[in-house]
C-alpha cells in the first residue's frame, strides 16, 4: 500500500498522506502532531484513545480505540523509515485529522487547519493535491483584469494588422489600376 502514500509539504513540516481505495484521505498521526506541535500523548487524548481496555480493535502509538460508536477510521500502512526499514504507521481519517488540527490554537495550527482542508477536499475530489496559494477575491479579480486586458490588446493588434493589410491591398489596387489607366 506504500504506492498510495504522497508527500505534501505543509510550512517545512512532510504530511505523508494515503488515500483508501475509496479515495478518501488518511493523515499520518506522527506527521501531523509533528507539524502541530502536538504531543503524542495528546493525540491520543484527543483521538479519545484509552490503552486502559482490553476490549478494543484498532491501536494508535500503542494504544486502543475505545469508542467504536463515532465510526473512527485508522489505518496502518507499511512506509520505509529513514534507515531503510519497513515500519507500520498509523494514518487517521480526514474527519479525525481536522479533531487533532482543532486543538491547537497557535497560529501554526490555524494556518495548518486552512491547508487541512485544501488537501482533503482537492484528493476527495481528484485523487492529487496541487497546492499553489489561494488567491484572494481581489487577487484573483486582477489576475482576471489582466487576461482582459490582453485580450483586447490582443484583439485591438489582429485588427491593426487587418486594417494595414486592408490598406495596402487598396494601394496595390489603385497602383495597378493607375498603371493599367496609363497604359490605355
Amino acid at each position: 500500500m506504500s504506492n498510495l502514500i504522497q508527500t505534501q509539504l505543509f510550512n517545512s513540516s512532510s504530511i505523508r498522506i494515503a488515500c483508501d481505495v475509496e479515495g478518501s484521505p488518511f493523515f499520518c498521526v506522527v506527521d501531523l502532531c509533528e507539524a502541530l506541535g502536538i504531543a503524542r500523548s495528546n493525540a491520543t487524548r484527543v483521538l479519545g484513545v484509552d490503552n486502559s481496555s482490553a476490549s478494543k480493535t484498532s491501536a494508535i502509538m500503542g494504544y486502543q480505540i475505545d469508542n467504536p460508536s463515532t465510526n473512527i477510521e485508522i489505518m496502518e500502512y507499511e512506509v520505509t523509515d529513514s534507515l531503510g526499514r519497513i515500519q507500520r504507521t498509523k494514518f487517521i481519517c480526514e474527519q479525525l485529522a481536522y479533531e487533532l488540527a482543532m486543538t491547537g490554537r497557535s497560529e501554526l495550527a490555524i494556518a495548518f487547519r486552512k491547508w487541512l482542508a485544501q488537501v482533503a477536499v482537492q484528493l476527495r475530489k481528484t485523487g492529487i493535491v496541487d497546492l499553489r496559494p489561494v488567491e484572494s477575491d481581489d487577487e484573483l479579480f486582477a489576475r482576471a483584469l489582466v487576461a482582459a486586458q490582453n485580450k483586447i490588446l490582443a484583439i485591438e493588434a489582429r485588427e491593426a494588422k487587418a486594417l494595414a493589410e486592408r490598406d495596402e491591398a487598396i494601394r496595390t489596387k489603385n497602383h495597378v489600376l493607375s498603371a493599367h489607366e496609363a497604359m490605355a
